[in-house]
């Protein structure tokens, strides 16, 4: 019955035993019930067939509690009705081509609902589903504001002319000046971490347009404009003291040819003991170079930087001590900088 019917089989398998027991003593004679096959075949019909209706009224009682907006045995919402009715609304005003405010409108009766219930229950399992539930209408929130920001967000064709061509965007076209202009955007309406990715830098010179003779200079008139832009911009806007940007690959490429596959386009390997990335704004102080690799750039000899480092460092200028930002894992706490790294003192204005 359990493998059947789930963990409700147990309450029909005991329901089932219950009435065998009933019969068993309470009706004359029940031992003839079982003394014949035919009588045990006839006597389970009977008892699948109570537990088979039982099972019915339990199941349609949960679909019940399933299509109301009230969970009867909690008091709280039911989060599968909200994220249907969430849905619902959302597909109507879609179809409709109008705002989905119709939705946030019942969220905001669902939300009231909640926490009023989830208030007066004192019992801390039902305040622990009222958290949950809590956390679902905060997500459905968010979403509802993305879904109101972005296109107004994403809609460059508004800039200015002057702002365009200083990015060297195309509105309508993907491309890493488009996606800088929108960090900008991003960062004037409060996000905290934007991400830019500009993909295609493994030049290994496979061939021409994967060598550092053709290939890298075209990557780098597509960055190089557009990064210096979004710097500037910022700060016109007032928005570089309280921004920090960050500019860097994954490693860096060996001073020496690596001439794969004995072809003769120049190319580079990756090279992970010394590479460059430039860090502006929030406070890091402008035109410092800080470390020295030997003559050909194989090795760093002066001013070693660590990712650890780095990481202190950022840390430092957004107000955060990298000793005391920790997250328990595995029994410990875990820091983002390990157990090592410093703040740069000589990258602080």
């Amino acid at each position: 019955a359990t493998a059947v019917f789930g963990s409700r089989g147990v309450v029909l398998s005991l329901l089932c035993a219950i009435l065998t027991a009933i019969v068993a003593t309470a009706v004359p004679d029940a031992r003839h019930l079982f003394s014949a096959p035919e009588h045990v075949v006839a006597t389970i019909v009977l008892l699948v067939s109570v537990g088979l209706y039982l099972h019915g009224l339990m199941s349609s009682e949960l679909h019940h509690r399933r299509g109301s907006v009230i969970d009867p045995l909690t008091g709280l919402l039911n989060r599968t009705t909200l994220e249907s009715r969430f849905h619902e609304l959302c597909q109507q005003a879609r179809v409709a081509q109008a705002p989905i405010s119709v939705a946030i409108l019942d969220l905001d009766q669902f939300k009231r609902v909640n926490d009023v219930h989830g208030h007066e229950r004192g019992d801390a399992v039902l305040r622990d589903v009222a958290y949950e539930m809590r956390k679902s209408l905060r997500s459905f929130e968010l979403a509802y504001r993305m879904q109101t920001s972005v296109p107004e967000l994403m809609d460059i064709s508004k800039e200015s002319e002057a702002t365009k061509e200083m990015y060297g965007v195309e509105p309508g076209k993907k491309s890493f000046a488009n996606n800088c202009l929108l960090a900008r955007r991003l960062v004037e309406r409060g996000v905290r971490c934007v991400q830019l990715y500009h993909r295609g830098w493994d030049h290994h010179g496979e061939s021409e347009g994967n060598d550092i003779k053709h290939g890298l200079p075209e990557l780098c008139r597509q960055v190089d404009k557009a990064a210096a832009a979004l710097i500037k911009d910022l700060k016109q806007r007032g928005l570089l003291d309280e921004t920090i940007v960050v500019w860097g690959g994954e490693f860096g490429r060996t001073p020496i040819n690596e001439q794969r596959g004995g072809v003769n386009f120049p190319g580079r390997d990756h090279h992970p003991k010394a590479y460059t990335m430039w860090v502006a704004g929030g406070g890091i102080k402008p035109g410092v170079n800080y470390g020295k690799t030997d003559d050909i750039g194989f090795n760093v000899v002066e001013n070693a930087v660590s990712v650890h480092d780095l990481n202190a460092t950022l840390l430092h200028q957004l107000g955060l001590e990298h000793t005391k930002l920790t997250y328990h894992y595995q029994g410990r706490d875990f820091r983002l900088t390990d157990v090592f790294g410093e703040p740069i003192k000589e990258l602080i204005s």
